[in-house]
């Protein structure tokens, strides 16, 4: 069977970056997508000190990480999108907690969002982007499989994991949202 991202690298982050700007649909031209998303993925590799490489290919990218290299793809291009961190110093307690906060900032009509990327602890640590959807479900955007898995929200779970239900557990800190920015 053939290797796939993330078998052997902890790049999963700026795939996951990368991934989220293209589902914001910031202005690129349909025959640059591909040089563009290239590009950012570039800028968040670059973004990191000198420090963190090599051991970041297997080791993988932190949160921090994750901020950082957002922040110097927002200061280098000029999206009109707006990135929030809502659990950054106030994690919910519970699974059911997290994903009623969560679809509360999804289903915020002033906000306009778009996607978040969510930080997962299980089954591995993983970055992937996910997408609100009709009907309680979400749109899993997954750089490893390379394809979107719809799933109900009450088969996931956020911090402690629950027997049954999908082995997925997610870091209720670990939110980063990609919403519309408020024009001037």
């Amino acid at each position: 069977m053939p290797g796939y991202q993330g078998e052997y690298d902890g790049l999963c982050g700026m795939y996951a970056i990368s991934n989220a700007y293209e589902i914001c649909g910031y202005d690129i031209p349909e025959e640059k997508i591909e040089e563009e998303l290239g590009d950012i993925f570039k800028i968040c590799c670059s973004a990191l000190a000198e420090s963190r490489w090599p051991s970041i290919l297997w080791d993988g990218t932190s949160f921090g990480d994750m901020r950082k290299m957002i922040s110097t793809c927002q200061h280098h291009y000029e999206f009109r999108i707006k990135v929030t961190y809502p659990f950054l110093r106030n994690s919910p307690k519970t699974n059911e907690d997290y994903w009623e906060k969560l679809a509360d900032i999804f289903g915020k009509e002033d906000e306009d969002v778009l996607c978040a990327i969510v930080g997962m602890e299980a089954p591995d640590p993983h970055w992937t982007v996910v997408e609100p959807s009709l009907g309680g479900h979400l749109f899993f955007s997954d750089s490893t499989t390379g394809s979107i898995e719809r799933v109900r929200i009450e088969t996931i779970h956020a911090g402690k994991r629950k027997p049954g239900g999908k082995n997925y557990k997610f870091n209720p800190r670990e939110l980063i949202v990609f919403s519309v920015e408020e024009k001037e």
